[in-house]
């Protein structure tokens, strides 16, 4: 009698976790995924703008579709954004995502789909070796009959090459590799930010920008050279910002983790006549408060205020 108890419980229990395994696995419970797109600053100072036109995503290989819309890039920055579209995906984990782009036409049926358009008002078409962007540098998850937002940081700064030899079509996208680089996303509920000001960041030059490292990962030396066919530099940081004119900055949605801040100056050497900001400087900086800018720990959901002053100048080449 016992032993038929325990038998019957046994697979009562087994049947119990059968279906909470064959509901997790069900392909019909699904949630909504917003897709919106941001971005990271570029250091060109010909580039007014950058235009894409995003026709798909994809999401772990499969086409998510989404309304053709064509975004200007350079005007996401400092935690703005812009809607993508909204899908609905099986409730599960997703590791993989791929932006489908238009180098054609842009949403209004317009030559070409993506492009830069500089100081001078000459638009320069965006091409590349393949019709998407891929990464797999993030994941979200996709709760039943639930909302999830996933940011998409398209870094301009990773993501462009230019070719002087070429005056009338001098930019391009950067390889396949290193656009897939340039390319990060996140869920937003998991993702956190910094946030701050940085007093006597005039002695950097006209342009200064921080770039956040996952702790452990930046090497000046490497880092501050022209790396790969596209000659980027700053290739390992996870994002960067401009200071505004008051010395603010925003490092926004990044995943929890810790991390390392290092600024540096940019200036345009009219003489060489490029229309470009040369990096000139590293700035040695202090915090105001007693945290460590090469270990600054964050936590989904946390805005992190990390003000700091510049002590010091160190030149760069």
């Amino acid at each position: 009698m016992n032993f038929s108890k325990f038998l019957f419980l046994t697979l009562l229990t087994l049947s119990f976790f059968t279906a909470c395994e064959d509901d997790t696995d069900d392909p019909n419970l699904q949630g909504s995924v917003r897709f919106e797109i941001t971005d990271a600053p570029s250091d060109d100072a010909d580039v007014e703008a950058v235009f894409v036109t995003v026709i798909g995503v994809r999401v772990d290989g499969e086409l998510s579709t989404t309304e053709k819309a064509t975004f200007d890039l350079s005007a996401l920055q400092n935690g703005s954004v812009r809607s993508i579209g909204e899908v609905q995906l099986d409730a599960r984990t997703y590791n993989s995502l791929e932006l489908v782009l238009d180098y054609e036409t842009d949403a209004s049926g317009n030559a070409p789909g993506c492009y830069v358009e500089t100081t001078d008002g000459t638009r320069h078409a965006l091409e590349a070796n393949t019709s998407f962007v891929s990464t797999s540098n993030g994941e979200f998850s996709v709760n039943e009959g639930d909302l999830t937002t996933v940011i998409i940081d398209f870094d301009l700064r990773k993501a462009l090459r230019r070719d002087e030899s070429n005056a009338e079509d001098r930019y391009d996208f950067a390889t396949s590799g290193e656009l897939s680089a340039a390319l990060r996303f996140v869920e937003e509920e998991e993702s956190g930010e910094v946030t701050g000001s940085c007093t006597n960041h005039e002695l950097g030059g006209e342009k200064v920008i921080v770039y956040a490292y996952e702790r452990g990962t930046y090497d000046q030396e490497t880092e501050v050279n022209a790396q790969g066919s596209s000659e980027i530099r700053f290739a390992g940081a996870v994002t960067s910002a401009e200071l505004s004119a008051g010395g603010d900055y925003q490092l926004n949605f990044l995943k929890p983790g810790a991390y390392e801040l290092h600024f540096f100056g940019y200036t345009d050497n009219d003489a060489d006549n490029d229309g470009r900001f040369e990096l000139t400087s590293k700035l040695q900086v202090e915090t105001l408060l007693s945290l460590d800018l090469l270990g600054l720990e964050l936590t989904a959901g946390a805005s992190l205020r990390t003000d700091v002053t510049v002590v010091g100048v160190t030149p760069l080449f």
